[in-house]
């Protein structure tokens, strides 16, 4: 039952989103709305061209984010990306050329 109530709330907040994407379009970017335990993060990031507006939204009890496309002369709304990020945030680097932060590590220490 509690995941019904999350998908409403979700679809709530990407059909406000929809509704509110042309005045946002006038500023340059939207702070993130940041949310008590257990509520979503959303943050919309408007567009000056003909670019999508994109809105992401993360629910931090689940580490999970969504991306969609608001498009500004439709309204119509499309997922972009979805997954679960708890592995991404166990990582140490990822697709960093050099120096590795490992290298860089082993740097300081010959220094000292």
């Amino acid at each position: 039952m509690g995941k019904s109530y999350r998908g409403v709330g979700l679809a709530v907040v990407i059909a406000a989103a929809g509704l509110v994407w042309s005045a946002q379009a006038q500023q340059p970017a939207s702070m993130p709305s940041f949310g008590g335990a257990g509520q979503l993060i959303t943050y919309l990031i408007p567009s000056t061209d003909a670019k999508p507006t994109a809105l992401t939204i993360v629910e931090p009890a689940t580490k999970r984010i969504v991306v969609y496309h608001i498009d500004k002369t439709s309204g119509e709304i499309t997922l972009k990306s979805a997954r679960n990020i708890s592995g991404d945030l166990g990582l140490d680097y990822w697709n960093s050329g050099s120096p590795l932060p490992s290298e860089i590590m082993q740097g300081i220490e010959r220094k000292q």
